[in-house]
This record gives structure tokens, sequence and C-alpha cells, in this order.
């Protein structure tokens, strides 16, 4: 009996755990945009906006899988960006997957011999998913504020 009660509470505890990367409601990209731009400690004016084929290009991801975004790259020689997505219902592990991919490939192919002083910021690029919701900065030293901004309206 005892076994069976601690496997309830564990049961338990991993589904409320689950709880809180899902989200509870729907929130457009321009509120997520807004949302992460007010957070993030770097300055975003500068930079472009990618469109949806050169986002797609860049994370090499069947343009299904992602229903909107938005991504802005660095101009220049800065290196910061992000990006938001939302994933197709049930394509979330793929878009993640690929966010996580274009963040390593960033890390290896990076030159050395070119801005090392970037480089730092390519290394510190990290990735996190809320439901549908996937994310990613580079450059940033606040990523877990992001998230917690993110978390927080989603």
């Amino acid at each position: 009996m005892t076994r069976l009660m601690l496997a309830l509470c564990a049961a338990t505890f991993l589904m409320a755990g689950c709880a809180a990367t899902t989200p509870q409601k729907d929130v457009s990209i321009a509120e997520l945009e807004k949302t992460v731009e007010a957070t993030i400690d770097f300055d975003t004016s500068a930079m472009h906006t990618a469109d949806r084929e050169y986002m797609l290009m860049l994370l090499e991801v069947d343009g299904e899988a992602i229903s909107d975004f938005v991504m802005k790259i660095p101009t220049g020689t800065n290196q910061n960006e992000y990006g938001v997505f939302v994933a197709a219902p049930d394509r979330e592990s793929e878009v993640e997957d690929a966010v996580n991919k274009y963040l390593q490939t960033r890390k290896e192919e990076w030159d050395v011999n070119y801005l090392a002083e970037e480089k730092f910021k390519i290394d510190s690029g990290r990735c996190g998913r809320i439901g549908p919701y996937v994310y990613y900065v580079i450059g940033g030293d606040n990523f877990d504020q992001v998230e917690k901004a993110i978390t927080g309206i989603v």
C-alpha cells in the first residue's frame, strides 16, 4: 500500500510540474515580441526582422511546423538575436529541435578569428519551450527573466 501511495504522489508531482510548462491561453506573436523586447537586456532597435523564407532557411525546418514567429537577427558586427516561434500542433518538439540545432550550428561554425569578442554571445545562446511557444536568445545575460516574462503571459 505504501508503494502505491508513493507512486501516486510521484505521479501527482510530475503532472504538477508539467502544468507549469503548459500555456493557459493563446498569445499573439506581437504580444510575445513586445514582452521579450521589454525584458531582454540588449537594444533591439537596430536589429533586422527575418522574413519567413529566411527564418525557415536558417532553422532548416518545414514551413508547416511554424504557424507564426518573430526572429530578430543581428545587423553589423553585433551578434545579439532572439526568436519566438509558435509551433503547429504536434510539431513543438520538431521546432524546439530545429532551434537547438540552429544554436549548436552557430556555436560550431563561429570563426574565432572574426569578432572573437562576440563569441561569448554565441556560446551563451539558449532555447526554451512552453507548450507551442519555442524561443531562444543569443547574447542576453537575462534568459531566465525573458523566460519568466513569456511564462507570465502565456
